[in-house]
């Protein structure tokens, strides 16, 4: 069993890790395992933005779906992200994959309506967002992507056709 007080000092250390320091500290935390799971999803909420990226990318490779209600709430903006800092567009990012990575269907429906929601406010996170879609493997993300394929922006062109032809050569679920 994990003490608390271990996920604490885990977790403490990545505040201020350092680019070489930061992957072997997410190691440690996935190693935690899925007795974790619920302390984790507490820091993936009130943690820093950094501690909260680490967080989420352990979540997602742990791959317990008693993260995904935490990390739904992780990926949904908040506020207005100061561009100069991008420690939050991180924590999002880390979170809507680690939502890809679990590959539940219950992340499928929060996911799309992020997708559109940050084609208004913020294009590059729906890049992440269709990767995260295609992990999933649901099928139905395909009909949402071809909404996308006259989109004003080239780079969500591309990716929605990349992710929706890999989804049309999947079986069905």
């Amino acid at each position: 069993m994990v003490t608390e007080q271990a996920i604490q000092l885990i977790i403490g250390s990545l505040e201020q890790a350092t680019a070489l320091t930061r992957s072997t500290i997410i190691k440690q935390i996935t190693a935690l395992g899925a007795d974790a799971v619920p302390t984790l999803s507490e820091h993936l909420l009130n943690g820093s933005a950094r501690v909260r990226e680490g967080v989420a990318t352990a979540l997602g490779d742990i791959g317990d779906v008693r993260a995904i209600e935490s990390l739904i709430d992780a990926m949904t903006p908040k506020k207005e992200r100061d561009y100069e800092c991008n420690d939050e567009a991180g924590a999002q990012v880390a979170a809507i994959l680690a939502l890809g990575k679990i590959g539940d269907i219950a992340a499928f429906d929060p996911l799309v309506n992020l997708l559109f929601y940050v084609l208004r406010t913020d294009i590059p996170i729906s890049w992440y967002v269709m990767d995260a879609l295609e992990m999933i493997g649901d099928r139905r993300a395909i009909s949402h992507l071809e909404q996308l394929f006259d989109h004003p922006d080239a780079d969500v062109r591309k990716t929605a056709k990349r992710v929706a032809k890999k989804l049309a050569r999947q079986k069905p679920r």
